[in-house]
C-alpha cells in the first residue's frame, strides 16, 4: 500500500467527512485533463472568474453606472456614435411615427386616426409638455442603446412622465425586500414597482440611503422599456457596451491621428549652424547642448534660445553658416483608412448596422451587395421596431382608446371582433435601385408570387386605400377628358 492510500485509509476511519472532501478534489484535479482546455489557465488564455451566477451579478450598479456613462459621453463628443444613433433612429422611426386602426368600421378608423394624431401632440403625450409622441418613441430607442432601459409612467391625465436610467434606485435600508437596483420583485419574479427619488433627492450611483428618500411607482402604472440579453435580468445593459472597448480605442486612435495631421499642418523648421569654435573651450561641442554652457560668448544667443514664430509670407534672412531643415511628417499614415474602415466594420457587426449605413457611405459597393446591406440593417431595424411596438407604442395605442371611448372622445366602432386593431406606421424602406425594384415587383405580380397588396404593404402602404385614390383619380382624369373612357360599348341590336 502506498503512502497515499495509508492517508486516505486513516482519513477514511477518523474523519470520513474529510476523507471524502480529499477524494471529490482528487476526481476534480484529475478531470482538468480532460475538459475544454479553453477553460484551463495558460499564457494564451485569460483568466474568466470573478462574480459568477445570474445576470445581476455583472451588472451591479456602479457597472450600469459606468457603462451609461461611457455611451453618453460618446453620444455627446462623437460625432460617428451620435451619427449612428442618429441613423438607426432614422431607419427604425421615421420622420412620424402614427397609429392607423384597422378595424371592420372604416369610419370609426378614420375618427381614431384623426383623434390619435391630436393625442401625440406635446401637450397630450409628455407630461412636461415638451415632446411629441414620437420624439418620446425615438428617445426611449436611444435610451435603449446608451442607457440600457427608461422607465415611463402613466400620469392621470393620460400623459408620460419618464425617468431616465440613472433615476431608479436602491434604499440602503430596504430591510430584505427583494428590490434589485431600484426594481421590487414578488416571489415568482416579476416586478412589482419600481423606486425612483422624491424631488430634491439625486441617487448615489443608484443608491439613496432612506426609503423615504423615494417614492413607489407601481409596474401597473409604468411603462419599463429595456434591453435584455439573458433572463431574469433586473435591469436593461446599454446595447452599446460589447462595442464599447473596441470604440473607446478608436476615438482614441481618430483624436491622435487627426491632432498630429493638425501639428504637420503648421510649418515648422529647424535652423542648422556650424559648430562655433571658443579658443577657450576647444573641445566644447556644438552651442546649445547641455555640456557647453560657455560656448557662447557673453550676449551672445544660442541655438536652442532661438525659437521664433514666423508670419506667413516671411522671407528668411540667414546667418552665415546656417542652414534650414523643413519639419515633416506623414501623418495620417497609409494605413489610417483601412484600419478605421477595419474598426468601423466591426462595430456595425456589433450594433447590427452595416459598414455602409454605418458611415453612410456606397461608394465601395454595387448594387448587388448594398442591397444585402440594407436587407441587414432592415432585419435589424425592424425588430428594433417590434420591440418598440411591445414595450411602447401597443400599451399607448391600447390605453388612449379605452380612455377616449369611456370619455365618449370616441364611439364604439360597429361590427369589429378587435377593438384595438391597428397598423404601425413605420417608416417605408428606401430604394437602392427603384427601376431594379419596380421591375422586381411587377415579375413577382405576372407570376402570380406576390399580390398587389403584398408589394403595397411591403413598401409600408395601405391597399385598400391606395386601390381606393387610383380610383378616384381614374375617375377624375376621365371626367376631365384627360383619358378615354374604358367602358366596352354595347354590342348593335339585331337587324341594325
Amino acid at each position: 500500500m502506498s503512502l497515499t492510500e495509508r492517508i486516505d485509509a486513516a482519513f477514511e476511519a477518523v474523519a470520513p467527512v474529510h476523507a471524502a472532501r480529499r477524494q471529490r478534489a482528487r476526481l476534480s484535479i484529475k478531470a482538468m485533463g480532460d475538459g475544454y482546455d479553453t477553460a484551463k489557465p495558460g499564457r494564451t488564455q485569460r483568466m474568466f472568474g470573478g462574480r459568477g451566477g445570474g445576470p445581476d451579478a455583472h451588472q451591479d450598479t456602479q457597472t450600469l453606472h459606468q457603462l451609461r456613462e461611457q455611451c453618453r459621453h460618446h453620444d455627446r463628443n462623437n460625432g460617428l456614435l451620435s451619427g449612428l444613433l442618429n441613423t438607426a433612429a432614422d431607419e427604425v422611426i421615421g420622420p412620424e411615427f402614427f397609429f392607423k386602426p384597422t378595424t371592420l368600421d372604416e369610419d370609426w378608423n378614420n375618427e381614431a386616426e384623426a383623434f390619435l394624431r391630436r393625442e401625440q401632440e406635446p401637450d397630450k403625450t409628455d407630461a412636461r409638455g415638451e415632446l411629441t409622441f414620437t420624439e418620446q418613441v425615438k428617445l426611449t430607442l436611444r435610451a435603449d442603446w446608451t442607457d440600457g432601459d427608461i422607465l415611463h409612467v402613466w400620469q392621470p391625465d393620460g400623459t408620460l412622465y419618464t425617468y431616465e436610467a440613472h433615476e431608479l434606485a436602491t434604499p440602503r435600508d430596504k430591510d430584505g425586500a427583494n428590490i434589485v437596483n431600484g426594481v421590487r420583485f414578488d416571489a415568482r419574479g416579476r416586478a412589482i414597482a419600481y423606486y425612483v427619488p422624491k424631488p430634491g433627492q439625486k441617487p448615489d450611483r443608484g443608491w439613496l440611503d432612506s426609503s423615504a428618500q423615494l417614492q413607489t411607482i407601481p409596474a401597473k402604472d409604468a411603462l419599463f422599456v429595456a434591453t435584455r440579453k439573458r433572463f431574469n435580468q433586473s435591469r436593461g445593459v446599454p446595447y452599446l457596451a460589447p462595442i464599447l472597448g473596441t470604440f473607446n480605442r478608436l476615438d482614441g486612435y481618430l483624436d491622435a491621428e487627426t491632432f498630429a495631421a493638425e501639428v504637420n499642418a503648421h510649418w515648422a523648421a529647424v535652423i542648422k549652424r556650424e559648430p562655433i569654435y571658443d579658443e577657450d573651450a576647444p573641445a566644447a561641442d556644438i552651442p546649445g547642448s547641455l555640456t557647453t554652457p560657455t560656448t557662447s560668448k557673453p550676449g551672445q544667443r544660442r541655438t536652442a534660445d532661438r525659437v521664433q514664430e514666423m508670419p506667413r509670407g516671411a522671407i528668411l534672412d540667414m546667418m552665415p553658416g546656417e542652414s534650414l531643415d523643413i519639419v515633416q511628417g506623414t501623418r495620417p499614415g497609409g494605413t489610417f483608412e483601412p484600419f478605421v474602415i477595419l474598426v468601423c466594420r466591426i462595430v456595425g457587426v456589433g450594433v447590427g448596422f452595416p459598414l455602409e449605413l454605418f458611415l453612410k457611405d456606397f461608394s465601395r459597393t454595387n448594387y448587388s451587395s448594398a442591397r444585402a446591406s440594407m436587407n441587414v440593417a432592415r432585419r435589424s431595424a425592424r425588430g428594433w421596431q417590434v420591440h418598440l411596438e411591445h414595450r411602447l407604442c401597443t400599451p399607448w395605442y391600447r390605453r388612449h382608446i379605452t380612455r377616449a371611448i369611456a370619455s365618449g372622445a370616441l364611439r364604439l366602432p360597429r361590427n369589429t371582433p378587435d377593438l384595438y386593431a391597428y397598423q404601425p406606421g413605420w417608416p417605408a424602406w428606401a430604394q437602392i435601385d427603384p427601376e431594379k425594384e419596380i421591375k422586381a415587383d411587377v415579375l413577382a405580380i405576372a407570376n402570380r408570387l406576390k399580390s398587389r397588396g403584398e408589394v403595397i404593404r411591403g413598401r409600408k402602404g395601405d391597399p385598400d386605400a391606395t386601390f381606393t385614390e387610383l380610383e378616384q383619380e381614374e375617375a377624375r382624369l376621365r371626367d376631365a377628358g384627360l383619358i378615354e373612357s374604358q367602358i366596352t360599348p354595347a354590342p348593335p341590336a339585331p337587324g341594325a
